[in-house]
């Protein structure tokens, strides 16, 4: 059976895929090419010129070829002596044409191409070229390639265009046999038939040869770029030798470094280079010498350059480079690689070894082809800090060191503080104002401001220019979006949103506004002020406002709802913005460029009209459950009805190391009614046992500063504290869990279990890293992964598991440091 490969070509127009030695060349030229070997002919003459149908020239090279007209005819090469020769191959280029121009090659026109290894006493059918319905391609038009080995068993394989009229990828302009017997006697016959006297076939560059000598290579003597400052090349276009860069030197070998058998040149026509990290490069050429050949501007991972006429003379080189703008946009400490993936050359001259010519590449490595940005100035990453906050709430800074493009140094580690460049107010962060950058970044999410006002902030170091952040409105306001139902069984029915407001008496409904998010497009799609909700029951001050939606009033998928807040005097303030099956970032409406964040469950077409997705818990310990019963206008189940806002304005609590003792201390902007604080310690971030108890100041509008010393912590293990605020009436109220280590790198699993289809997660560790969660089945088999950036501290996390099997799971967890695992029952 015969191995053949049809290839439409894409990359090689006109070429080949082989390197070669040429044993035998007929072009048909009236000096034709050496070593030539003579031929017999019946019925065909010299062709030249163009033609009618296609207009294009009657030959593939020089000036010159043959062709057969309304006739049956071949074309006989005999005495060939391949027999010291290894990997030799046939190849000849072909066009159908038709003149006048409504003609060309039918159905029971062909070429035939017949092997002897006798001397012609017996003949091999190896191939066989059809027309169908006038079928018209030019050597330049038809990018067809045939290919296929020698298999000598007669029975002739048959390729022909899908269609008539005119063809490109299925007019086949190029036929090649390959892995031919070694025979001193070789002989090769082509027969043509044309059936109507309109009808042209044309053959030129028949050709025998020893495959695999001519290649491309780095050339010898370049040397890659080293850390490129690559805002000093942006030109878009036109690169010339001084406002582009040097990128890559490679030299075409005629004979691959040896001499070949030819006395051929390699002439490169097309070219294509695989680019690593091409998203920096703006424009890319190739030079021969000082002269811009051919240039690209619109950028992929591959880029292709045709019309090249790069040529080495026969048992020669030829260098040519290849230079490189960049974009405005890159990643610092990148290396861009440049390999060549595929080569054509001009068909009539030596060809190379392979469909890449070796594959000839440069050096990544090091500092070489390496782009640098290096920083001038600080900037803010956007809603970072965020247009609006509530009072003494965190909220998230980050600062980068970045270029004047806006691109980030990840080198910088320089020390930069925070500090407040407008306001009243006190700016604090329990983790502290100043620290140092990681990578060129650092991200705060514990940042507060005490006072109700408008406020901006100041990201300051020594060496940089420094940047004032965007304006931020702080209201002295607590609201959130408390429950809210979307998806049932049968029509989606009771669909609602309820929304929580404190002292709602303070404030007119109307400026709080409730958005719904299409999760398609992220644009709104029904916005309604809080005074067009009903207004429900109030405890411990309070208020609770719920909207009855129409039928599929609220969308299923991926969707989202902004509470937002604007009472005219300030911009408006995003107050949250949740979404359900998966994040958005809105792109327009009042949460505009805001990003949501998913609750973590959801409902579904099995979920019924009379349940929701509501808060559970108090205080600072809240999550979103589903599945309870709706309690619209009413305080949630599962929830104690205390609201977010602590007795006292904690600025900070801290806990540091120091000597075999942990120093203690906190600070409070405000104190209502306090009667004292209570420091609880643990070792499983779970029991936590009273250390001490601190009077407080009853009542202060002032800073005040509080510090306790354990001495009897045992520090060999991960210490874990909380702080406990008792008021006058018995009421009581607790910070955030802070943890102290004296380990280098602290990484812990406190928490791990499942819970009505939600997987609940608590990690703790003394560095911020990215963190990798998996979850596998009794099988092995992966069924959940996620890559997670986790702070210094507690963090906690909630994945949807209600679509897997009830059973026993192992969970995985691991950071650059450590891996964790558990078992974990989802029920």
């Amino acid at each position: 059976m015969k191995t053949f490969l049809p290839l439409l070509a894409l990359l090689f127009i006109a070429g080949t895929v082989y390197g070669q030695t040429i044993i035998k060349i007929q072009d048909f030229e009236s000096s034709p090419a050496t070593p030539t070997y003579t031929y017999s002919n019946t019925n065909g003459t010299t062709s030249s010129g163009n033609g009618v149908n296609p207009s294009d020239p009657m030959y593939s090279g020089g000036s010159q070829g043959h062709q057969f007209k309304s006739t049956a005819g071949d074309i006989t090469f005999s005495s060939i002596d391949i027999s010291s020769y290894a990997n030799v191959a046939l190849s000849f280029r072909v066009a159908s044409f038709s003149d006048p121009s409504v003609n060309g090659a039918d159905i029971d026109d062909y070429i035939l191409v017949k092997i002897s290894t006798d001397g012609g006493n017996s003949f091999s059918d190896e191939v066989k070229l059809k027309g169908r319905n006038n079928a018209r391609w030019s050597f330049t038009s038809g990018t067809g390639i045939i290919s296929l080995d020698y298999d000598g068993d007669n029975s002739v394989i048959e390729y022909g265009p899908s269609s008539g009229g005119d063809r490109t990828t299925d007019g086949y302009s190029t036929i090649k046999l390959t892995n031919l017997p070694l025979s001193n006697d070789f002989v090769v016959k082509i027969e043509f038939l044309n059936d109507h006297s309109d009808e042209i076939w044309v053959v030129d560059d028949v050709k025998i040869m020893e495959i695999g000598t001519s290649d491309i290579i780095k050339t010898t003597a370049w040397n890659e770029p080293t850390n490129i400052a690559y805002g000093s090349y942006s030109a878009t276009s036109t690169l010339t030798t001084s406002n582009s860069l040097e990128i890559a030197g490679f030299t075409i070998r005629d004979g691959g470094g040896t001499n070949d058998a030819d006395a051929l040149s390699t002439k490169l026509t097309d070219l294509s280079i695989d680019i690593d990290n091409w998203e920096n490069i703006k424009a890319i050429a190739v030079f021969n010498g000082s002269t811009n050949v051919a240039e690209i501007t619109t950028l992929a991972a591959t880029v292709s350059f045709s019309s090249l006429t790069l040529e080495a003379a026969d048992n020669a080189t030829k260098d040519f480079t290849i230079r490189a703008t960049f974009n405005s946009t890159v990643t610092d400490n990148q290396n861009i690689k440049y390999t060549i993936s595929a080569v054509t050359e001009d068909n009539a001259g030596s060809e190379f070894s392979s469909s890449n010519a070796g594959g000839a590449t440069t050096d990544n490595t090091g500092d070489n082809n390496k782009i640098i940005v290096t920083a001038t100035k600080l900037a803010f990453t956007t809603n970072k800090p965020p247009s609006s906050t509530p009072i003494n709430t965190d909220f998230e800074v980050e600062v980068k060191a970045t270029d004047a493009n806006g691109n980030t140094d990840i080198d910088a580690t320089n020390s930069i503080t925070l500090a407040k460049a407008s306001g009243t107010g006190i700016l604090s962060s329990a983790t502290g104002l100043s620290q140092s950058l990681s990578s060129g970044v650092y991200s705060w999410s514990d940042v507060k401001y005490d006072t109700e006002e408008d406020f901006t902030i100041e990201a300051q170091t020594a060496s940089l220019t420094n940047k004032t952040s965007v304006t931020i409105a702080c209201s002295n306001f607590k609201a959130w979006i408390n429950e809210f139902h979307y998806d049932n069984d049968g029509k989606d029915a009771n669909e609602m949103v309820e929304i929580c407001i404190l002292n709602a008496s303070s404030y007119n409904s109307s400026d709080f506004t409730v958005t719904l998010y299409n999760g398609g497009d992220n644009k709104a799609y029904n916005t309604k002020t809080v005074d067009n909700f009903t207004a429900g029951t109030t405890y411990d001050n309070v208020s609770v406002y719920y909207y009855n939606y129409p039928v599929n009033g609220i969308q299923n998928e991926t969707e989202g709802i902004a509470l937002t807040y604007n009472d005219g005097t300030k911009a408006i303030q995003v107050v949250e913005f949740i979404s359900y099956e998966g994040t958005l970032t809105a792109a327009d409406g009042p949460a505009n460029g805001v990003t949501s964040t998913d609750v973590g469950v959801s409902e579904n077409n099995t979920s019924t009209s009379t349940t929701s997705i509501g808060r559970i818990g108090t205080n600072d310990e809240w999550s979103w459950e589903s599945g309870n019963t709706s309690t619209a206008g009413t305080k949630n189940n599962k929830s104690d009805g205390e609201h977010q806002v602590l007795p006292i304005n904690l600025i900070s609590f801290s806990a540091i190391e120091n000597n075999e003792i942990v120093n203690l201390g906190w600070q409070t902007a405000t104190e209502e009614n306090n009667d004292y604080f209570t420091i609880e310690r643990s070792y499983d971030a779970k029991d936590f046992a009273e250390i001490v108890q601190i009077v407080g100041a009853r009542n202060s509008n002032q800073i005040l500063n509080y510090k306790y010393n354990d001495v009897n912590a045992d520090l060999s293990q991960t210490i874990y504290y909380k702080l406990k605020q008792t008021d006058y009436d018995g009421k009581y109220t607790y910070s955030n869990i802070i943890s102290v280590n004296s380990k280098s790198n602290v990484f812990e699993m406190l928490e791990s279990y499942s819970n009505n289809g939600v997987m609940n997660i608590s990690i703790n560790s003394n560095t911020n890293s990215t963190t990798s969660i998996e979850l596998y089945d009794i099988t092995g088999s992966l069924i959940y992964s996620n890559k997670l950036s986790i702070d210094k501290g507690i963090n906690t996390f909630k994945v949807d598991v209600s679509n897997y099997s009830m059973g026993i799971y192992l969970l995985r967890i691991s950071n650059e440091y450590k891996t964790l695992n558990t078992k974990l029952f989802i029920d």
